[in-house]
């Protein structure tokens, strides 16, 4: 787990040596960048100390817009972002900006390494998960109509009809 550390919110100056007249480093990006970070000496990530958007992204703010610290890492460090890719975490730390910790991929490459280091909400870890695996799987192996099954275990009869089809619970298949 991180440590606790203060959290240090997009301003328009990245230090007060930035902030006194005659300054101009406020307007360099890399200089911001590298004051809004921290290596974190365990797993080799920079932790991103800047502000955070909803999905505990780290976020920078350059000339009144807004970039992905990750991305802006990973442009800086490493080259162009072709259309279409995505900056990926191969440390599945969101605040982490460190370049050799990010590589290119798509909305397909990030799901399936989402989902094969575990960290996807499927199943009973789901918030909106009505069964237990154990139900799910007494559902699948049960003989008789779907009305009457969901009578059974109290849900709805398309919930039945989504773990025998493999729409949901497709894990147990």
């Amino acid at each position: 787990s991180v440590p606790f550390m203060p959290r240090i919110y997009s301003r328009k100056y990245c230090s007060k040596g930035c902030q006194d007249e005659g300054s101009r480093r406020n307007y360099n990006p890399m200089h911001r960048f590298e004051n809004q970070h921290i290596p974190e000496p365990n797993s080799g990530c920079w932790l991103w100390l800047g502000a955070p958007n909803s999905a505990g992204y780290g976020v920078m703010e350059i000339s009144d817009r807004k970039f992905l610290a990750h991305r802006f890492a990973y442009e800086r460090f490493c080259g162009p972002i072709p259309d279409g890719k995505w900056v990926l975490h191969g440390c599945d730390n969101r605040i982490c900006v460190n370049p050799d910790h990010l590589h290119l991929g798509d909305h397909d490459k990030n799901m399936y390494e989402m989902s094969s280091r575990d960290r996807s909400l499927f199943g009973e870890r789901s918030p909106l998960a009505k069964l237990t695996e154990i139900q799910a799987r007494a559902i699948l192996a049960m003989p008789g109509t779907h009305q009457s099954i969901a009578d059974e275990f109290g849900v709805h009869r398309v919930t039945v009809t989504d773990i025998k089809s493999g729409r949901n619970w497709r894990r147990l298949q």
